[in-house]
């Protein structure tokens, strides 16, 4: 509304040009344009006939058009954000699942972008949203700013291989100044928000002071691990997370491919707790019967059987006892095992 203020205007009895933007629809019989101000605009035009009704079916569609690219791309954002904070053991891990056909975090979208946008839209109060929104968007962007000077500092002896200019340099770090003057505007415009609206004020800091508790109590509970720490969930591996399995069969053979299926078998069967059959295959000559001996062949395949053992011995060298002291242990923890008789 800020590039729209200033119209339509008009002079008042006492000579001072006011604008019908922010007034209610009844006001001085014209009425305001506050939900509609683009309509605004063209209304005062002056157009006529047919050419301000095309005008007005113009813009309505192009405002339709306009608030759907905005809503995709704020629901885009709701639905990056959520997954990258699940993915960093910020919210719970239900909010990174992906559906199964369109692999967006659907739980996500349907919880912030659906649920929580009709609690605001309820009241029917555009002017709350407003601000709300406004209190969100200063405070991301005041955050954002941070975090780039925040890494110039602590990152400051890494060579990066792109670094916005212009810089300020001091004492060994160069300061972004683009990104100071944006926290420092943006910082004060969040301030203005907070200290001018107070139901924007405690319902902004009300739900951060939710976010916080919320993110304490599942870190340490859940999670177990310190507030500041950085702890990366699991990736997930492939569609697999969504099966059920108890046994898992592996064909084995002299390719590089073969070690790597025994790998991630041994990955997917300790997480579900399930066991692995490796088979390797012998092919029998058609001039030969099916049990006929083939005495290398079967030396082969048993030494590939003993490669995949050794492998799934690899991965569940440490038992249940010794991963979770390695998990939970307050300070670093050195295992050893005794020596293998050859």
């Amino acid at each position: 509304w800020i590039a729209l203020s200033a119209l339509p205007v008009h002079r008042d009895s006492a000579g001072h040009f006011v604008t019908r933007l922010g007034q209610a629809p009844g006001a001085h019989g014209g009425g305001g344009f506050k939900n509609d101000p683009v309509l605004g605009l063209v209304e005062n035009l002056g157009l006529h006939g047919q050419i301000l009704q095309a005008a007005k079916v113009y813009v309505g569609i192009l405002a339709a058009t306009i608030l759907f690219i905005a809503t995709n791309a704020g629901v885009i954002g709701a639905s990056r954000i959520t997954y990258s904070m699940a993915s960093y053991r910020q919210l719970p891990e239900v909010f990174r699942r992906l559906h199964p056909r369109f692999k967006t975090p659907w739980l996500s979208l349907v919880v912030f972008a659906g649920i929580a946008s009709i609690v605001f839209l309820l009241p029917g109060n555009v002017d709350f949203i407003g601000r709300m929104y406004a209190f969100g968007a200063m405070l991301s962007f005041t955050v954002a700013h941070a975090a780039v000077v925040a890494l110039r500092y602590k990152r400051r002896e890494e060579e990066a291989v792109f670094r916005a200019r212009p810089n300020i340099r001091y004492r060994g770090v160069d300061w972004p100044l683009f990104a100071i003057l944006g926290g420092l505007g943006t910082g004060v415009a969040w301030l203005v928000v907070v200290v001018q609206d107070a139901p924007t004020r405690y319902a902004g800091l009300g739900w951060l002071v939710a976010g916080f508790a919320f993110y304490a109590v599942f870190r340490r509970r859940f999670v177990q691990a310190p507030l500041a720490e950085t702890v990366r969930a699991p990736v997930p591996i492939g569609r697999a997370i969504a099966l059920e399995y108890r046994q898992l069969l592996v064909p084995v053979s002299d390719a590089l491919e073969s070690e790597e299926a025994v790998d991630l078998a041994c990955r997917l069967a300790a997480e579900r707790g399930a066991s692995i059959t490796a088979v390797s295959v012998i092919e029998v000559p058609l001039e030969l019967p099916l049990d006929a001996r083939l005495p290398e062949e079967e030396r082969r395949a048993n030494e590939l059987l003993d490669e995949a053992r050794a492998i799934g011995a690899q991965r569940a060298i440490f038992g249940d006892t010794v991963d979770y002291v390695l998990k939970h242990a307050p300070c670093r923890v050195m295992v050893a095992a005794a020596s293998r008789a050859a």
